[in-house]
């Protein structure tokens, strides 16, 4: 049985920072999208990036 790796989000002081000077329902959204970095680090739009291969 495998069971679900958890992973540990540390978010820097200055993202909060930087969130405050934003309108804040588009602050809300983007603080929703970083709590759920822990569930599943790879979700959303990921893309490789220029010149390197897809690792699996």
């Amino acid at each position: 049985m495998n069971s679900p790796k958890s992973w540990g989000l540390q978010i820097d002081p200055g993202v909060l920072k930087t969130l405050k000077k934003i309108p804040r329902q588009n602050a809300e959204v983007i603080l929703n999208v970083i709590r759920l970095l822990p569930l599943n680090p790879y979700f959303g739009d990921i893309q490789n990036m220029k010149n390197e291969r897809r690792r699996r």
